[in-house]
């Protein structure tokens, strides 16, 4: 039996009927008392430390969890422990034991079909259950057998690559350039990647930490709400709990951080700005404490006016989303318009088209839906601090937390263990200031892993309403655009406007256009705080533009790939 079994134990909840369940895993025989709400996940990765199974969803749709059962594949998180009394478990573990590849394990690195690595121990069991049944299966039976797996970085090409390779299909093809001699398409292998086809690779919900505390947030199901009071006396009465934190518990004032604008406080202080931001955090032993003793905090409240959408923010009267106080000397500071913005040359009065085509287009709010949810690590002093955080920005992270708590750079450590996916979700600070308020407060450290759910309340993509007044020639050539985009960047700056920035000097794309005038507004909501996501604010821009290029190619018969190859800039 792995060492690795008895590394953790979690203490026995005094909520929970406790059962003894004796099962078969990888081989072993495995007996252990556990909770009768245990899931069969939580027990392998908490009572076992088989962290190769992964938590995202925890309802049967991401299959990151996959692990066979007699042989059949089946997400672990909707199955309790108690449930496997008597049956034999097979992990991602025990797929390479001794060492050595499995066959499917060998193709998936061998075809590239590893990246980011969250995904990929599930779907490598759910590829071996196939495997085995039928090893020379058909692309239907592959893409049937893998549609319970979602993989968020790669797409699945590569892994119907390796279920080929498998079977004994060559999918490889190499060219040989006969000037140079050289082999194209040479095999490299990924770095990190025989970890993650065998589960090892450690993601930041697989760290344990001795002594750590597990974190729950405390939310309110509302958009906006007038804090009145906060009753912890029933959470801090639940054995295993450590402590209970609202705001006003912690160092007054609060300090404000953010990579532009310094408006986020760690924690919600008299009122909340968007659903899901925090009010409270609940510190215990372990997950499963936290999270109750996180139900029974009493939060006596008012819901609040939001504003939610473009048009309802900029309303005459609109309730500000920030108390101009923030923003000390702006201007815009008594509206809810964060940053306005405008770029152009030439002018869009002065061409006589023989075409105009003007539409207003809305860009909806998107999660980056990485496949691990975020989590976070801090064990923090006075003195010092460490974090543990897959934040695509280390460096950032550092400098952010140093100048916030006043510390030297030096004496702030920021570990990034490989994000399970990031996407620009990742990539700025978010609860890592609380955190580190709270291990200062009980001197331990503190693990905070989000939910599914939650990490949806925590990043997403900035919306957009792009409006685009366009002149073309009737041969076809853009005479001028005239743009006027505001995005709804959320309830706080983050990289809002970095995001509205980059979106809109690019906003014409790759066309020659003679005139432009591109005006553009960072708009605050009582949303969710918006941040990068791939393309970095072009998308939303850029899907306007191109749509007039569709419209404007229909008006005037002309192919719309041929159009654009005539007004592509030299």
């Amino acid at each position: 039996m792995p060492d690795t079994f008895n590394t953790h134990q979690i203490p026995e909840p005094s909520f929970g009927k406790m059962k003894t369940v004796e099962v078969s895993v990888n081989g072993e025989r495995v007996t252990r008392s556990v909770a009768a709400h245990t899931s069969l996940l939580d027990f392998l990765r908490d009572e076992l430390g088989l962290k190769g199974a992964k938590e995202c969803c925890s309802v049967g749709e991401c299959g990151a969890c996959t692990i066979m059962v007699d042989g059949e594949p089946v997400n672990s998180c909707l199955m309790l422990a108690v449930e496997g009394q008597g049956k034999t478990i097979e992990t991602i573990e025990g797929q390479s034991a001794g060492g050595q590849l499995s066959t499917v394990q060998h193709s998936f690195l061998k075809c590239g079909g590893v990246q980011c690595g969250f995904c990929i121990p599930g779907m490598v069991m759910s590829a071996e259950a196939l495997h085995r049944k039928s090893p020379c299966a058909q692309d239907s039976e592959v893409r049937e057998a893998l549609s319970g797996n979602l993989c968020r970085c790669g797409g699945y090409n590569r892994m119907f690559d390796a279920m080929r390779d498998a079977a004994g299909e060559d999918v490889h093809m190499k060219t040989v350039d006969p000037v140079k001699g050289r082999t194209v398409g040479q095999d490299i292998s990924r770095a990190g990647g025989v970890e993650r086809v065998t589960g090892s690779q450690e993601f930041i919900g697989d760290l344990v930490l001795p002594d750590m505390a597990h974190a729950k947030l405390v939310t309110l199901d509302v958009g906006r709400a007038r804090l009145n009071k906060i009753d912890v006396s029933r959470a801090r009465a639940v054995p295993g709990e450590i402590d209970v934190v609202p705001g006003a518990d912690l160092p007054q004032p609060l300090p404000r951080f953010g990579p532009i604008l310094k408006d986020r406080p760690p924690i919600a202080m008299g009122e909340t700005a968007y659903h899901g931001e925090a009010v409270a955090i609940v510190l215990a032993e372990c997950k499963d404490i936290a999270a109750y003793a996180a139900g029974l905090v009493e939060v006596d409240h008012d819901p609040l006016p939001v504003v939610t959408s473009i048009e309802s923010a900029l309303a005459e009267g609109a309730p500000l989303v920030q108390d101009p106080s923030l923003r000390p000397g702006d201007p815009l500071s008594g509206t809810n318009v964060l940053k306005e913005l405008e770029f152009g040359w030439g002018d869009v009065e002065a061409p006589e088209p023989d075409l105009i085509v003007e539409n207003t287009y809305t860009f909806p709010m998107v999660t980056q839906f990485a496949i691990e949810p975020h989590g976070f690590i801090v064990s923090a002093s006075e003195e010092k601090m460490t974090i543990w955080s897959p934040v695509q920005h280390p460096f950032l992270l550092q400098s952010i937390m140093a100048e916030l708590f006043d510390l030297p750079l030096t004496s702030v450590h920021v570990l990034a263990p490989d994000p399970g996916g990031g996407f620009g979700g990742k990539q700025m600070p978010k609860y890592e200031p609380l955190l580190a308020l709270v291990s200062r407060r009980i001197g331990r450290p503190v693990r905070l892993v989000l939910t599914l759910e939650e990490t949806f309340q925590s990043v997403r993509r900035a919306g957009a309403r792009v409006s685009v007044r366009s002149g073309f020639s009737k041969d076809g050539d853009i005479l001028f655009h005239d743009i006027q985009s505001d995005y709804l960047i959320g309830a706080y700056a983050d990289v809002g406007t970095r995001v509205t920035t980059k979106g809109n000097y690019l906003g014409v794309g790759p066309y020659r256009v003679p005139n432009a005038r591109i005006r553009a507004r960072a708009v605050l909501s009582h949303t969710t705080p918006s941040c990068a996501f791939r393309g970095y604010g072009t998308p939303q821009v850029n899907w306007a533009v191109e749509s007039q290029e569709n419209e404007a190619a229909r008006q005037l018969g002309i192919d719309g790939h041929e159009k654009r190859k005539r007004n592509v800039a030299d």
